[in-house]
């Protein structure tokens, strides 16, 4: 289940069912979204704007990429370590789904292209489809 990283929404006691954040994680919406799906939960979309500051220096950009890129792998490993119980967990059909997602995000970010960012400025509003688990949401930060 992918998550935007910068907007998403929580009932409590379903992160508290499925363990929280990682802390460690530099990617935890990912993990969080692997971590849903194996434990079954539900996501809904809600329409709001938000606003995200991009790095405007390409140097803070790509480490930023870089840092996604290890939290990435991060998920796949921490995830995929007992096999059989992570497919056992999501199914066939959507564990594979989810690593391919993520092998294919990581495979992207290595084949050398690159989108560059913005030149007008580092701020940003656009409107987003904010995930949230099933029920009131209580507001909780991803990054």
């Amino acid at each position: 289940m992918a998550l935007g990283g910068t907007t998403n929404h929580f009932r409590a006691n379903v992160l508290r069912r499925v363990g929280g954040w990682d802390a460690w994680n530099v990617t935890e919406d990912a993990d969080l979204g692997l971590r849903l799906a194996r434990f079954g939960a539900r996501v809904g979309a809600l329409e709001s704007e938000t606003a995200e500051e991009a790095p405007n220096e390409l140097g803070n950009w790509f480490r930023q990429r870089m840092r996604w890129q290890k939290g990435w792998m991060q998920t796949m490993i921490v995830h995929t370590r007992n096999p059989l119980r992570y497919f056992r967990e999501t199914g066939l059909k959507k564990g594979l789904a989810g690593l391919t997602l993520i092998v294919g995000t990581v495979m992207t970010g290595c084949s050398g292209r690159r989108s560059s960012p913005k030149r007008s400025g580092a701020r940003s509003t656009r409107r987003r489809r904010t995930r949230r688990c099933r029920g009131s949401p209580t507001s909780t930060p991803t990054s």
